[in-house]
Formats: C-alpha cells, structure tokens, sequence
C-alpha cells in the first residue's frame, strides 16, 4: 500500500499516520513540512520515505525502528544532523 502526497503545501503530518499499518511506501515530497510525528517509526511495513524538498530541520529518532526501510530520500531539506538511531538500519541502500 503507499501514498502519496506530493506537491501539496502539506505543513503538517498527523500523529495517527503511525496507524497506518500496511503502508510500504511514503512519499511527501515538495511540501511544507518542517518535522515529522515520531509515530512514523510505528509504520514497520515501510520500505521507502520521500521527504525531499521540505523544510526539515530534523528527523525523529523513531525513523531508526522502521528496520525494513530500504530507500530514505532527504535531499533538498534544512537538516544539519542526522539521528543515531538510523545507523541500525540494516537494509538501507539509498539515503
């Protein structure tokens, strides 16, 4: 299952997105958004986030539980660091 909502002005995802169980893929692209809700890292089916082109500055820490994501695309954000937690990612091939 995906979704995608690119090229929306979208500001802000909610907290139940993390409820979305059966989704594998992500995109969020050219958007407004500055953070994301730590319940992304809920959604363990994910295997592929596109945030690029946002407003970033940070990414949650939860985002290192989601242990089948493949691709994590960030490019075009206002990030200075990146967590920790994202190096336990095991099957990341593309960041």
């Amino acid at each position: 299952c995906s979704l995608q909502v690119d090229h929306n002005s979208i500001q802000l995802l909610p907290e139940e997105l993390g409820m979305l169980n059966n989704l594998d893929t992500l995109t969020c692209s050219n958007n407004q958004l500055e953070d994301l809700p730590p319940s992304l890292g809920h959604i363990r089916s994910l295997t592929l986030l596109n945030f690029s082109s946002n407003r970033l500055t940070s990414i949650p820490e939860s985002v290192g539980e989601l242990q089948g994501l493949i691709s994590l695309e960030l490019s075009h954000n206002k990030l200075e660091a990146l967590p920790d937690s994202l190096q336990g990612l095991s099957h990341l091939t593309r960041l």
